[in-house]
């Protein structure tokens, strides 16, 4: 039992601490296990249930009785200082489309589509290709780099100041920023500084982009910052507030999620010299190894629901207001779905990954990741063959993203 509910529940045999530096190093075997032994299971170092399998993984994503909203009992177990950094945060992110149900959710993701679209993303391409060889140009003639540094990170971070018109001297400040907010979001271990470093990165980031939006409104320009000021539906126009926050979601999350793509994918190229090589040979095959380095490991490996209601999903009695982390490595790997799951092959068909997410909260950036990605790829495989992993990386203790700290990679020059 649990909770002092009379609900039976159901326990993983040896309760999962997906805390341990092992598991978070090489997640596949215990989540193999886990959705072979348990699928749907109540971890208790978690406080909440753990979804492994694609389908019950999927369900939940689907379901309108599963919330994004979670703030709320965040802040009600703290008091004092930490209350007041955690409401600073929360006033901040519940405004985030990601964090929020219809009808807000429907409302403000409908003012952000636009963007986002296939003829933005074409639009844009030129740009990116642009920001492509700024980054590998300096490069040409290396045999490696450290690669999150030298283009991971920057060229996201890059493309999405393109986009909502922030100068590229200011990107490094708001990468700055946007790491120390996702150190808090992205559900590492937490600790009053980590809070700390979080709110200051908030109120920076903030009042920062209340800047960017009032030189907007005194001097508009074709960019999403001037789309968002603009828009209007029906008489109904944003917030000055809703702008900034979203615009904020946007650079953190374009950012972060995409520098772990081109990090990772590279990482599985240099496992896996022959596919990389079929690859620079045929480029008309890097859009589908893009979404195999999705499956294979995504740049989010977990998301958070909580219950509304009572529910059943694959024979677990979840009730309302129980925490629910879905894993999207786990349901990647699901040998029900996918064929030798735990093989990489950039030429996998009907590759239907989770890794955007499912239903209403599927990513609005899926477009603008898979465009960096596919022009990220074509520059690295263009210049460099032989890639290889320098340094195993040390993995970030993030249960909501596969980050690595740092990602050292050789390679042989091609020219």
């Amino acid at each position: 039992m649990r909770g002092g509910s009379a609900t039976m529940t159901i326990t993983a045999p040896e309760p999962v601490d997906f805390a341990d530096p092992e598991i978070i190093a090489a997640p596949q075997p215990v989540l193999d296990r886990l959705r072979e032994e348990q699928p749907l299971h109540w971890n208790p170092s978690l406080k909440g249930w753990f979804a492994t399998r694609f389908e019950d993984v999927r369900q939940i994503l689907s379901s309108p009785h599963f919330s994004v909203e979670k703030f709320g009992p965040v802040i009600e177990r703290a008091d004092g200082e930490a209350r007041a950094r955690l409401e600073t945060l929360a006033k901040v992110l519940s405004d985030w489309i990601v964090f929020m149900d219809p009808p807000g959710h429907t409302r403000l993701r409908r003012a952000m589509r636009t963007g986002f679209m296939p003829r933005d993303m074409d639009a844009l391409e030129p740009k990116v290709h642009e920001r492509v060889d700024q980054l590998l140009t300096p490069l040409e003639g290396s045999r490696g780099a450290e690669l999150k540094a030298a283009f991971a990170n920057p060229l996201p971070a890059m493309v999405i100041g393109d986009l909502f018109g922030v100068p590229e001297a200011d990107i490094p400040e708001l990468r700055r920023w946007a790491d120390a907010l996702g150190k808090f979001v992205l559900g590492g271990r937490q600790t009053p500084d980590r809070h700390r470093l979080a709110q200051q990165a908030v109120l920076d980031f903030v009042a920062y982009l209340e800047r960017l939006v009032a030189e907007r409104r005194a001097d508009p320009r074709p960019d999403l910052t001037t789309h968002l000021i603009r828009y209007e539906e029906d008489g109904d126009r944003l917030s000055n507030e809703e702008i900034v926050h979203s615009i904020l979601l946007c650079v953190w999350a374009g950012y972060e999620t995409t520098a772990n793509l081109i990090a990772n994918g590279t990482m599985a190229l240099a496992r896996n010299p022959a596919q990389a090589e079929r690859l620079a040979a045929d480029p008309s095959l890097i859009p589908d190894a893009i979404e195999e380095f999705l499956r294979f490991e995504g740049p989010v490996q977990a998301l958070v629901r909580v219950a509304k209601q009572d529910e059943t999903v694959g024979g677990a009695a979840i009730k309302a207001g129980d925490r629910v982390f879905v894993s999207l490595f786990a349901a990647n790997h699901d040998p029900a779905r996918f064929a030798h799951p735990g093989e990489f092959d950039p030429a996998r068909q009907r590759n239907r990954h989770l890794s955007f997410g499912h239903g209403i909260h599927l990513c609005l950036g899926a477009p603008l990741a898979r465009l960096e990605g596919r022009a990220a790829f074509e520059g690295l495989l263009r210049r460099f063959g032989d890639f290889r992993i320098v340094e195993e990386p040390t993995w970030r203790d993030e249960l909501i993203t596969r980050t690595a700290e740092a990602v050292h990679i050789g390679w042989t020059p091609r020219t």
